[in-house]
Formats: C-alpha cells, structure tokens, sequence
C-alpha cells in the first residue's frame, strides 16, 4: 500500500513538474499568431510610440519572455541592451502589448516556452518626397 501511495504521488509530481517546465527548445516552437515571424517584424516595427521615435535613439534590446501554455507572454525580462530606460521600458511595453501567440508544443503537448527576440530601435529615415 505504502509503494503504490508513494508511485501515485511520483506520478502527480511528474505531471505537476510537466505543466510548469518552461522549455527552451521544443519540436514545435511558439509562433506570433498574425503571420508569424514576418508579421512579428511587422508589428515590433509599428508598435513603436511616436514619443520614443521622435527621441532618435538607436539600440537593439534583446528581450526574453515565456510563451505560456495558453499563448500569453509572462516572465519578460531584458537580456542585453545599451542600458536606456526609456528604450527598455518601450521594448518591454511592445512585449506586453503582443496578442497571445500560438504555443510550442513537445511531444504533441502544449509547453510553456522560452522564447527570445531583438527589437531594434532606429532613426527614423527621412522620406524623399
């Protein structure tokens, strides 16, 4: 009796330990809903506040977050970046403001993933026209 308390209470902690793994590397990894990584660039690019654009600093912020298992972001956190706060609370802001994605999947199961991404801050380019 003992043994197969002790078997089913392995068992809960597996599965437990299953549903909050965050995994780094998965069969099938998180994908942006609208258009995937094309459509990712196209938003980054577009979510950017006209306050910090007109600012015209440069920096790529590299940032990484976890897709979660219903395809909300959690855990976003900066990896590297030139040290600007506004730029870095821009980057984070645009993070959190992503629609939930689609998550990765192990084993055909839904995982929570790590997932990582620059987003680049340049100078507005001057238009000829």
């Amino acid at each position: 009796l003992l043994l197969s308390i002790l078997n089913l209470f392995l068992t809960i902690c597996v599965a437990e330990l299953r549903e909050t793994k965050v995994f780094v590397v998965v069969e099938q990894m998180p994908e942006f809903p609208d258009g995937g990584q094309p459509g990712m660039l196209v938003f980054l690019e577009n979510a950017v506040s006209e306050e910090v654009r007109a600012t015209g600093k440069e920096d790529r912020i590299t940032l990484s977050f976890v897709v979660e298992r219903d395809g909300s972001l959690s855990n976003i956190e900066i990896l590297r970046s030139k040290g600007d706060k506004q730029l870095e609370d821009e980057a984070i802001r645009i993070i959190r403001k992503m629609p939930k994605w689609n998550p990765g999947k192990q084993h055909g199961k839904i995982v929570r993933t790590k997932y990582t991404i620059p987003v680049t801050f340049r100078k507005k380019q001057a238009s000829n026209g």
